[in-house]
């Protein structure tokens, strides 16, 4: 099962999903502070925890239902507008609606810092994904991580994809490459945080 997926009914959190869990969070973490941005608050499930666990967050009491790990940052995703009828996925035609006023409304150089706000978003959201897959490969292990199945974290950064100049695709395995290398690069502080999540179970 992915590590940041819903869990199924009958579920219950294990060591080695909850380490790899630990790894995922953290590498959004990593992914946001190489971008300028700031990790407000992580959190795991504890050992033992079932499908209808339910997070609170500290800092603006968010929960999140049927989650086993979650990590707030500050990249900039407020102007998704999330679909209330499908909670997987963005309702692109406001999403499409709000990008398109503010790029008439700002000269070219705004726009250029847009997209790379955006791209910063995009690398956050990916992070998780990759930092499951090189922790998988650097351990040899064969828990089931975000590559094996869609998650929801990939399916928002396809669509983020949508919102920048060129094809999805591009954008994707752009983004994607540029995240491995980074945290390919810090990949010592990335498990160091990862140690510190298991212990503790929430930081900020």
């Amino acid at each position: 099962m992915p590590a940041d997926s819903t869990p199924e009914p009958g579920f219950r959190l294990t060591k080695e999903l909850r380490s790899l869990c630990c790894v995922h969070e953290a590498g959004h973490a990593i992914a946001a502070a190489l971008g300028g941005k700031r990790c407000r608050e992580m959190a795991v499930a504890p050992l033992g925890a079932t499908a209808d666990w339910c997070f609170v967050t500290r800092h603006d009491g968010k929960p999140f239902p049927g989650r086993i790990g979650y990590c707030v940052t500050s990249a900039p995703l407020t102007f998704l507008q999330w679909d209330t009828e499908n909670t997987d996925g963005v309702d692109m035609a406001r999403v499409r609606k709000i990008q398109n006023a503010l790029l008439m409304a700002k000269k070219p150089r705004h726009r250029a810092s847009y997209y790379q706000e955006l791209r910063i978003a995009l690398r956050v959201l990916l992070a998780g994904l990759v930092a499951e897959t090189l922790f998988l490969e650097d351990s040899a292990r064969t828990e089931q991580g975000l590559s094996n199945g869609a998650d929801r974290d990939l399916a928002t950064a396809s669509r983020c994809c949508d919102l920048l100049p060129f094809c999805r695709d591009r954008e994707l395995v752009h983004a994607i490459k540029q995240t491995t290398t980074a945290l390919d690069s810090h990949w010592p502080a990335l498990m160091d945080l990862a140690a510190a999540l298991y212990q503790t179970g929430t930081l900020d």
